[in-house]
This record gives C-alpha cells, structure tokens and sequence, in this order.
C-alpha cells in the first residue's frame, strides 16, 4: 500500500500481500505429520487426565484403608475386654451364676 500524497509504501501490510510461503503441494505434504501429532497430543492428554485420576483415587482407598484399619482394631479390643472371665461374670450375675471357688473336678473312666 502507497501513500498517495508522499509516495512511500504504508508499514502496514494486508494479508493478502503478506505470503506465508504456503501452498498446496505444502499442505498435502504435511497433512499426515499434523493429523499424527494432534492424535498423539490428544492421546497424551488422555492419559494425563487418566493418571491424574488413578493418583486420586489411590489417595481415597489409602484414606479409606486407614479407617477401615482403625475400627478393626477398635472392634477387636472390645471383643477381646467383653471376653474375659470378669467380664463375663459381670454379665452373667442377673442370671446367678458365680465364679468357681473350688477347682474342677476330673473323673476318670475305669478300664
């Protein structure tokens, strides 16, 4: 583009005047190495998002193992406590059960 009162070329150029050096035979030329890298960075995001996911819900099963972890202890400490002999004779004075004073009695079977 000239400026017709000074004659000098404006510093802005149309993009019609600007070539980018591309043509066809270009395009055509390149097309397959293009496709292949959209699809590869396409796989490559995939599997970000899929190992970001799988990091995630590791962490949850941890968390969750933890909890599961800590009320089988809890459970099992109280079933071992509601196990014992005093406990049990606790438990069992309403009915009138009482702890053994004597030790048991073996009998022995004759040949």
């Amino acid at each position: 583009m000239s400026d017709s009162k000074t004659g000098k070329k404006s510093p802005l150029v149309t993009l019609p005047e600007f070539s980018f050096g591309i043509t066809e035979v270009l395009v055509k030329a390149w097309l397959p190495f293009v496709l292949f890298m959209f699809c590869v960075g396409m796989v490559y995001i995939a599997n970000a998002h899929y190992s970001n996911k799988v990091v995630v819900n590791t962490a949850k099963l941890n968390v969750r193992l933890k909890e599961l972890r800590s009320e089988y202890i809890s459970i099992k400490k109280e079933l071992m406590q509601a196990g014992r002999q005093s406990e049990l004779f606790k438990q069992l004075q309403g009915i009138g059960l009482k702890p053994l004073t004597e030790p048991p009695i073996k009998i022995y079977i004759g040949k």
